[in-house]
């Protein structure tokens, strides 16, 4: 028993002096520093592997600079805190309230679940940011031409200007697949991907349509004879899709008629009539019904079953090209973006414009309507600005022809691709999620936007410093 004593407290005295001769030894090779541990690339001096050393001076303790992390996103956690809580009766005047604390962020609804209040699905917090793999260094800027999210979500697919197809990951924003889809580098401007038939359709800069499934393998191939085509849509039941393009005309085509031979697949109905070249296109959500829009300033609708005897209908109120057309999920009302800085708003009930969105600089480019709020849509035009708006809540200028001209946004993301050369970076194209609670963006790179989380406005009015990334960081 003395013998184990013994040995016990010799075992002690030497980890005691051990330790005390290892600081006495790493103060004398410092010169009397002592050391904080950092990351890599931090400090500066002389240091030794990943430390850094800092004067005596420092009587007390400095606390070190906070490592942020990542902004975090709900993808699914909103929908489940609905599917649990949607049994429960709130004695509130607006149903379900969140507190203004990013404590209560998991107490978020989907934007479906709370209609009472269309502003929580504005999404305005950046989250992250995509490269091409070749711009990631700055010395080489490659143009993403459009992009789509898959069915489920969980990808996102973006053609580029070398005709190639990035597949990135929609929860970690990372690149998955880089391939080639178009040869000898054409531009692929229109991309689109099926929601139930789960196929993807594209189309380059020299009328080429291919026919891909999920896994990029390559089903069929048309040429449209567009020379250029612009944007591709789905029919509502996906057994048909419709293409436009530089020729001043819409195709219909018919996803049976596979074939690997571009001339033996032919067009089954051909939409003539615009003055112009046909830059945007769009299949009713449930309808024989197809919008188009042409640089010869007029949006057309036509029915394909009847389209040798001309459209139905034709709005007409741009004064400028048309560059992009959009269906309300509803069916009843269109949205048309235009280079004359508006986006329209009509009623195909009445054939007439209801209100004129008034607030870009420049021309706008792309709109796009919420998944699941109706009246809530987004734009993005040459200014480099995103704006969401909704149909309901606006200031009014002064009303004329019977139409509101509507001159305030819901909300705005100024810049929301960083500037080049001291000019702004033009927004390319848009989309949102399926859930609605995240749209992307895509200029030279893909940026990510998300709901604010609850209180990120008392925040920043109040300045205080938010704990993520500010938008110049790389995650």
């Amino acid at each position: 028993m003395r013998v184990y004593v013994f040995f016990l407290l010799f075992g002690l005295w030497t980890s005691v002096r051990w330790r005390g001769t290892r600081e006495q030894r790493r103060k004398k090779d410092c010169g009397g520093c002592y050391m904080e541990q950092i990351g890599e690339g931090g400090g500066g001096g002389h240091h030794h592997g990943r430390f850094r050393h800092r004067g005596q001076e420092y009587d007390e303790y400095v606390p070190r600079r906070k490592i942020h992390g990542q902004r975090c996103v709900d993808f699914y956690s909103s929908a489940i805190r609905h599917v649990t809580t949607r049994l429960l009766h709130r004695n509130t005047p607006y149903g379900w309230h969140v507190e203004p604390h990013p404590y209560y962020s998991k107490d978020m609804l989907p934007a479906a679940q709370t209609p009472f209040n269309p502003s929580t699905a504005l999404c305005t917090q950046w989250v992250n940011t995509s490269f091409h793999p070749d711009s990631r260094s700055g010395h080489t800027r490659v143009p993403l031409m459009n992009l789509k999210w898959a069915p489920n979500g969980r990808r996102l697919l973006c053609s580029t200007g070398r005709g190639e197809f990035l597949l990135f990951n929609g929860h970690s924003f990372g690149l998955e697949v880089k391939t080639v889809a178009h040869e000898d580098h054409r531009p692929c401007r229109a991309i689109t991907w099926g929601n139930n038939s789960n196929l993807i359709i594209s189309g380059d800069d020299a009328g080429m349509v291919k026919l891909w499934l999920s896994n990029f393998v390559l089903v069929a191939v048309y040429n449209s004879h567009h020379r250029t085509v612009r944007e591709i849509t789905w029919a509502p039941l996906e057994g048909k899709f419709c293409t436009c393009g530089q020729d001043g005309s819409a195709r219909v085509w018919d996803t049976n008629a596979v074939g690997t031979n571009p001339q033996q697949v032919r067009e089954e109905v051909k939409l003539e009539g615009h003055g112009g070249d046909v830059v945007s296109v769009d299949w009713h959500p449930f309808h024989s019904l197809i919008l188009t829009g042409s640089q010869d300033r007029d949006c057309r609708l036509w029915d394909p079953r009847t389209a040798s005897r001309g459209s139905i209908a034709a709005l007409q109120g741009h004064a400028q090209s048309v560059n992009c057309v959009r269906w309300n999920p509803s069916g009843t009302t269109l949205l048309s973006a235009s280079k004359d800085c508006t986006v329209k708003l009509w009623d195909i009930r009445m054939v007439q414009e209801i209100a004129s969105y008034e607030a870009h600089s420049k021309s706008v480019e792309r709109v796009e309507w919420h998944p699941q709020v109706p009246d809530l849509f987004v734009s993005a035009g040459a200014d480099g600005n995103l704006m969401y708006w909704l149909v309901d809540a606006y200031e009014v200028s002064q009303g004329q022809g019977g139409f509101l001209h509507i001159i305030h946004e819901t909300a705005m993301v100024e810049n929301a691709h960083d500037r080049f050369r001291d000019a702004a970076n033009p927004v390319n194209a848009i989309a949102w999620d399926p859930l609605g609670g995240l749209l992307a963006s895509c200029s030279s790179e893909v940026k990510y936007w998300h709901r604010n989380k609850p209180g990120a406005m008392e925040e920043k009015e109040r300045g205080e410093e938010d704990d993520v990334f500010d938008m110049a960081g790389q995650l």
